[in-house]
């Protein structure tokens, strides 16, 4: 049965493993289909090369959306809306804490009294953001901001990513490795959610 946003049965926990499951699947079969280059790289514009980064490109975007959406769900559940100020204070709050990680950090810090340090998978899941960022922002290579970031290599082994010369490399392991961190993380954060929605 597919989950419809706005149905009882919707769930965005749910949602998400559910999208990250599939990301799970396609790159199991990357992994099983790899043909490899005469001198045993993948050449950009392969279907393999391409297909690395878009499985780590989506499996980071569903857990950004993910992180943002549990926060609004944490926040419309836990403040009663009397009125417009209330509404428009939730609004304001979902637009500046998705503007980057500093300010989710921030909002689940403030709002919900969750550190993400604290969240499993999330060291993890910096290295994938930061390779996430590379694909979208420097076309698989280091931006200019990167460039200046002294523990940008660090983060990114920590997902088993690397980028020689300034190139982000994709391998199999860290592909696996970006999608299973990432379900231990939507796991997590929603257990770490639903406890702090018990203690209030």
């Amino acid at each position: 049965m597919a989950l419809i946003a706005g149905s009882p049965a919707y769930d965005i926990t749910d949602a998400a493993l559910l999208r990250l499951a599939a990301s799970q699947r396609a790159a199991s079969t990357l992994q099983r289909n790899v043909t490899r280059a005469r001198h045993g790289r993948l050449r950009p514009g392969s279907y393999e090369f391409d297909g690395r980064e878009a499985v780590l490109f989506r499996t980071t975007s569903v857990v950004e959306a993910f992180t943002d959406a549990l926060l609004m769900r944490f926040l419309s559940e836990n403040l009663e809306p009397a009125d417009v100020l209330i509404d428009k204070l939730i609004a304001e709050v979902e637009l500046n804490s998705s503007r980057n990680w500093d300010s989710r950090k921030a909002a689940y810090r403030r709002f919900c009294g969750v550190l993400m340090k604290d969240v499993r998978n999330f060291s993890e899941i910096e290295g994938a953001i930061d390779a996430r960022n590379m694909i979208a922002h420097g076309l698989g290579e280091l931006t200019a901001r990167q460039r200046r970031d002294s523990q940008i290599h660090a983060r990114l082994r920590r997902i088993n990513l690397d980028a020689p010369g300034g190139r982000l490399r994709v391998s199999d392991a860290a592909l696996q490795k970006v999608v299973q961190s990432s379900l231990n993380y939507v796991r997590s954060l929603d257990s770490v959610i639903a406890h702090a929605k018990a203690q209030r």
